[in-house]
């Protein structure tokens, strides 16, 4: 059902920042359902609703990108990502390398 309101929202509302939120927010919502796919194609979208006006938002698309690459089994992908994100992924990235680092040993 959020999904579908979220769907609907972004067909109406065609501002960059709503659009950009509606994205990222439809993009969780796949993500939790475990359809890391799709919820990497809505972040695909947040990011350029925006223009690059937002960094702050789109690190935090970036961050999300990483943890859907991580649900993939992507590693590399979404370590990538989270060096891209910067600060804003810290600590995702931390807990990347402590997984690695239990998986080597």
């Amino acid at each position: 059902e959020a999904l579908e309101i979220h769907r609907s929202l972004a067909v109406i509302n065609r501002q960059a920042a709503v659009q950009g939120t509606l994205r990222l927010n439809i993009g969780e919502v796949y993500a939790g359902l475990g359809d890391y796919e799709l919820a990497l194609d809505q972040y695909r979208l947040a990011v350029p609703a925006l223009d690059g006006d937002d960094r702050e938002f789109i690190a935090g698309v970036i961050a999300a990108s990483g943890r859907a690459y991580l649900g993939l089994g992507d590693l590399a992908r979404a370590r990538a990502a989270y060096a891209e994100a910067g600060p804003r992924a810290s600590l995702q990235a931390a807990q990347l390398d402590a997984f690695e680092r239990a998986q080597r040993g």
